[in-house]
């Protein structure tokens, strides 16, 4: 029998079908490369064509960086010491390096010619952070810091007038040191001190900025700070869900009063979660993946995002039943009232995501593991067959990002979503080909999540602009797509390849490789 042209077309169709339903079927347990090649994709595209491809006309592509990270002048322009400032100074071995953010990236003196970066690059927003301790320094009052208040605003300006969208949050990790004092997010007084906080920065900011997130994620904060020993005190996981409820209560504090005073036309704030996908290492557990899901994503998610509120009803189960065969008079995890239930419910304007990774969960026995999933009866382990980047807990499973795109829609009424957080440390290379090939295929996976199956994403943030500080990981990972030297106290920058690849992208508003752009006539 001879072929036509066309009919190969279709033969080739339909054994690229048969290749990737096989591979589905083989790999029905723990799920491994087929995560990171996604043959599923190639399918899709052949049969939809280059379209699902382009982004959409009003999805965005923007840039993050956050205030502790990036600004420095850690002590000029009347701000006081934050909690960062004092924990890296102390020395304790907890950060890697050994170093701290006192001059970080210098973004406080090079915001313009950061911002310069952005609009050659061609970018649609900036997601920054301010500093508490700039702003308000005393942290508690209305004494406010003229010259930290007159920064934000040059940098909003000049923001807007590079044709850049700022998306604004108001907390990312740093407050004033004096608040950690007395408690910090463990004492419940810090809720009222964040609204205020909160209002002035609405009163100063309001009419420069449409995009608002009132906490960046609150569950990593927590459960890392208080839960883990990240911070100088005793963990526990009872601190970690009190930390998690009194900044519950604080978003939804901030989001009624932007919502009832300060909002304008088109505004939207809403709050961000780290968020893990997770695969269930035996075919047969239905249920131990969505339990991980509900006590990572869930636990600050389902009392904002779901019809019915509170926390999801297997972490009040299961935690009140660990607590009582502990010997404690109430529940670890707190109660949150009829009241306080309907205060939280709705309180964002979008889903806002950050997602990195993926995991293996397994039901266990409660007796044979320690830590925060402790409370869930699930073990939570790493699929050694999945790449890594230069930090070892970042492994690199972009179809996680797909499924937990889906995840999110079918579970909180596919909300509104912007990715928020998303990218890859490399080495201080300037070719930084793993970067791309990461960023391109959790795009993909994005682009997939919109046009095939109907998720409601906004935008897409890459994570980072710069070589940031990295928190307990000091300097020693890079996630910017432009290279900072912090050997040179000039701070010089000089993007990388990543920054290219992404000029090409935002202009053609279409996804494609570095293969794409060389062989493409319009490359130049």
């Amino acid at each position: 029998m001879i072929l036509k042209w066309e009919d190969k077309n279709e033969v080739m169709k339909m054994a690229v079908f048969i290749i990737t339903l096989s591979s589905v079927l083989f790999f029905n347990t723990i799920p491994s490369q087929r995560l990171i090649n996604n043959s599923e994709n190639v399918f899709y595209r052949m049969i939809s064509g280059e379209s699902n491809l382009k982004f959409p006309e009003e999805f965005k592509i923007g840039v993050g960086g956050s205030a502790y990270q990036t600004e420095g002048a850690w002590n000029i322009d009347g701000k006081s010491p934050s909690n960062w400032d004092v924990f890296s100074h102390n020395k304790n071995n907890s950060i890697v390096d050994g170093e701290n953010g006192d001059v970080a990236t210098d973004s406080y003196h090079k915001y313009k010619e950061d911002i310069k970066i952005l609009k050659d690059t061609g970018f649609q927003f900036y997601r920054l952070s301010l500093s508490w301790s700039r702003i308000l320094p005393a942290g508690v009052d209305n004494i406010t810091n003229n010259k930290g208040i007159q920064h934000y605003k040059n940098v909003l300006d000049e923001l807007h007038k590079n044709g850049i969208e700022p998306f604004v949050t108001i907390y990312h990790w740093d407050h004033p040191d004096v608040l950690d004092q007395t408690g910090g997010w463990l004492n419940e007084t810090i809720v009222d001190h964040f609204v205020n906080y909160a209002k002035i920065v609405f009163q100063e900011f309001g009419s420069r900025v449409k995009f608002w997130t009132t906490i960046n994620e609150p569950i990593a904060y927590c459960y890392w700070g208080y839960g883990k020993g990240a911070f100088p005190i005793e963990p526990s996981l009872s601190k970690a869900y009190r930390c998690g409820y009194n900044m519950l209560q604080a978003h939804a504090k901030v989001y009624h009063l932007y919502n009832d005073t300060f909002r304008i036309n088109n505004s939207q704030i809403g709050i961000v979660n780290s968020c893990w996908n997770f695969y269930s290492i035996d075919k047969n557990d239905t249920e131990s993946s969505d339990i991980a899901f509900q006590y990572n994503c869930g636990w600050l998610s389902h009392p904002i995002f779901t019809e019915n509120g509170d926390y999801p009803d297997v972490m009040i189960k299961r935690i009140n039943e660990n607590s009582q065969l502990e010997g404690l008079s109430t529940s670890r995890l707190p109660i949150l009232t009829p009241q306080l239930i309907q205060e939280i419910k709705n309180t964002a304007d979008y889903f806002g995501l950050n997602y990195y990774t993926s995991r293996i969960s397994e039901s266990i026995k409660k007796s044979s593991v320690n830590g925060w999933f402790e409370d869930s009866g699930i073990k939570i382990s790493e699929n050694k067959s999945w790449p890594v980047d230069s930090a070892s807990w970042l492994q690199i499973v972009p179809k996680g990002l797909g499924d937990l795109l889906r995840k999110i829609k079918n579970e909180y009424n596919n909300p509104p979503i912007y990715i928020l957080g998303n990218g890859l440390a490399t080495d201080l290379s300037h070719n930084d080909t793993s970067r791309i090939n990461y960023l391109y295929s959790h795009m993909e996976e994005t682009l997939l999540a919109i046009n095939r199956d109907g998720c409601n994403i906004k935008g897409y943030t890459v994570w980072s602009l710069l070589d940031n500080f990295e928190w307990l990981d000091g300097y020693t990972k890079s996630y910017g797509i432009v290279h900072v030297d912090h050997q040179n106290l000039n701070r010089p920058r000089s993007p990388r390849l990543s920054v290219t690849w992404l000029k090409e992208i935002l202009k053609n508003r279409q996804l494609m490789t570095l293969n794409d752009i060389y062989n493409s006539s319009n490359y130049h």
